[in-house]
């Protein structure tokens, strides 16, 4: 069960459902589709910084919603419903309109499950999760409502979006490696920069009396 469950929460890691994102852009891109690309990057682009506002608040601040148990928005839980959902309606677009409604119904169900894991194993809280859910949905949403046509054949367009990801792939995939020390140097900068001098860590751990999760927060001084 725990393999399992680190599969699903590595499915969710920014930085590798962020790539992916960017992959189905590149496609999107090289098969036409300008507008369609455009409206994924902004809204997704949206989703993430709603997230990372919510990161350096309570990072940098400590402001959070403690008798909610809300101190951090889940990235997982955002971007696993964001990325997953609308790429798989992508994915499956490339073979009918039919496979594309199937492949929505996979990322949403895909989705709920990594919600589920990341509350059963203390990664997050309800509230945290349910908060990251809805604005991955929002952003799902923004991308498959009524009259954006999310689900027409991409059959034809099919060669010139795979190619672009193709080369995008070949082009990226030297620096995948730094993203993760990239995005912690970042971090330490910006903190620097706001003259942050402790930061807030937020940690969920079990009772052992009670057998509850019970929200740990630390404070680091990092002056």
């Amino acid at each position: 069960m725990e393999f399992w469950s680190r599969v699903i929460i590595f499915l969710g890691k920014d930085m590798h459902a962020l790539v992916l994102g960017g992959l189905m852009a590149a496609f999107l891109l090289g098969a036409g589709l300008w507008t369609r690309a455009a409206r994924w990057l902004l809204s997704l682009g949206a989703g993430v910084a709603l997230v990372l506002a919510g990161k350096l608040a309570f990072g940098f601040y400590g402001w959070s919603l403690p008798g909610l148990e809300f101190y951090v928005i889940s990235g997982h839980a955002m971007l696993t419903a964001a990325v997953y959902p609308v790429g798989l309606s992508v994915a499956g677009a490339m073979v009918s309109p039919r496979l594309a409604r199937w492949g929505l119904v996979a990322g949403l169900a895909l989705a709920l499950v990594v919600s589920v894991v990341l509350v059963l194993g203390l990664y997050h809280t309800v509230t945290e999760t349910l908060a990251g859910a809805v604005v991955g949905l929002a952003v799902t949403a923004f991308n498959v409502r009524p009259g954006v046509q999310p689900f027409v054949s991409l059959r034809d367009r099919r060669d010139r979006g795979l190619l672009t990801v193709l080369v995008c792939v070949a082009a990226l995939l030297p620096i995948y490696r730094a993203l993760g020390p990239l995005k912690d140097a970042m971090w330490e900068a910006g903190a620097r920069s706001l003259g942050v001098k402790t930061q807030y860590l937020r940690d969920i751990q079990l009772d052992v009396a009670t057998g509850r999760p019970v929200v740990v927060i630390l404070e680091c001084d990092t002056s």
